[in-house]
């Protein structure tokens, strides 16, 4: 043991001892996992000391490497006048704390660590509990606020020009200041927004330069990630990487400010009619060589039949009302038909659409 540490060590065999005292075999056996234990803390601090901001940890085996050691004790209840107990639930929180966070703040809180916080095994603990807090704190700035389906066959898109765009996916919104500490979009340098499917990544948008000339001094923006539809934002950079019909389970916002990484995730349980329209976009675009060209400019793909086509209208009329791609849908399947069977004109579903009044739910940071 380190010098000065034979007084804690004997502290440690009285506060250790059994309702009937130690015999000579119990009293050998606790000396030897008292000082096994003072060892591995030492060799703890030791590791935490020997890192520094220029050199920081890259993990948490300095912690990790107490529990081990407190998990197997078998003749100690107490560790420097705390029980073991306690001590084991403190060490097991900031592993968990940290295991909660992405790899680039572990990175940042290992980085943040004070390692001159190096004269006890409990200095170097509340150190790594200060650069925790300090990233909680990061990370409370920032909340997704809202996630909804954007169905508008006729969005007046900026990038358009004048001109109107269909946009179907997805309308995210967040909040860079939920905890009112006074943050803008100006005092970050990056912010992403992702959805996923399970652990599957099916899009994200990434806020441009663009958009931090237009939008710095707000606290708050939105954005839409399009899955099926002709949107190009001039605020966000997005893209989509998977099927129309990949339905999200998960939203989640990467914020760089200057003095931090903050994430923020949003669970998302669409339900099955909420998502009948991403079905259906993708059986109605499957008929069509250029499914995004107007519909007097559409061009059957190569092996249609009648078949597809009463596929396709299935899942359209499953559609609730109120969809804007609803309508449209209903003219695509017509148009399919009348190309398929161009001497029997083009006929009509078996239900009409629903109008072109489906609720927008597209971004205004366009």
């Amino acid at each position: 043991l380190v010098q000065g540490r034979a007084e804690a060590a004997a502290k440690d065999l009285f506060d250790n001892k059994p309702a009937g005292g130690y015999d000579l075999e119990t009293l050998q056996a606790t000396f030897n996992e008292i000082v096994a234990t003072r060892l591995v803390f030492e060799q703890s601090v030791a590791l935490f000391a020997a890192a520094s901001a220029e050199n920081p940890l890259e993990d948490l085996s300095y912690i990790t490497m107490l529990i081990d050691n407190l998990d197997a004790v078998e003749y100690q209840t107490i560790h420097s006048g705390k029980t073991i107990e306690s001590i084991l639930q403190e060490l097991n929180k900031l592993v968990e704390d940290f295991e909660a966070l992405n790899e680039a703040q572990q990175e940042a809180v290992l980085a943040s660590i004070d390692y001159t916080k190096s004269s006890s095994s409990t200095a170097t603990r509340n150190a790594l509990r200060a650069a925790l807090n300090a990233q909680a704190a990061i990370n409370a700035r920032l909340a997704i606020t809202s996630v909804s389906i954007a169905d508008n066959t006729a969005y007046a898109s900026t990038a358009a020009d004048g001109g109107t765009v269909r946009v179907l996916g997805y309308g995210v919104g967040i909040n860079l200041d939920a905890n009112n500490s006074g943050k803008k979009i100006s005092d970050t340098t990056s912010i992403v927004i992702e959805l996923y499917e399970g652990e599957k990544l099916l899009g994200q948008q990434i806020f441009n330069e663009a958009g931090y000339e237009k939008h710095g001094d707000k606290s708050s923006t939105s954005g839409t990630i399009d899955a099926g539809g002709q949107y190009v934002a001039t605020s966000w950079d997005n893209s989509w990487s998977a099927a129309i019909s990949d339905i999200p389970t998960k939203a989640v916002a990467t914020v760089q400010y200057t003095d931090g990484i903050a994430t923020a995730e949003m669970a998302l349980n669409f339900t099955d009619d909420q998502t009948k329209i991403f079905l259906a976009a993708e059986a109605v675009y499957a008929l069509f060589m250029n499914p995004l060209a107007d519909v007097e400019d559409l061009t059957l793909k190569e092996g249609v039949n009648k078949e597809t086509i009463e596929a396709a209208q299935t899942k359209v009329n499953a559609v609730g009302e109120g969809s804007s791609h609803k309508t449209l849908f209903v003219e695509m399947i017509a148009k399919a038909n009348s190309l398929l069977n161009p001497d029997q004109g083009g006929g009509t579903s078996d239900e009409t659409g629903s109008g072109n009044n489906g609720e927008d739910t597209t971004s205004s940071e366009d």
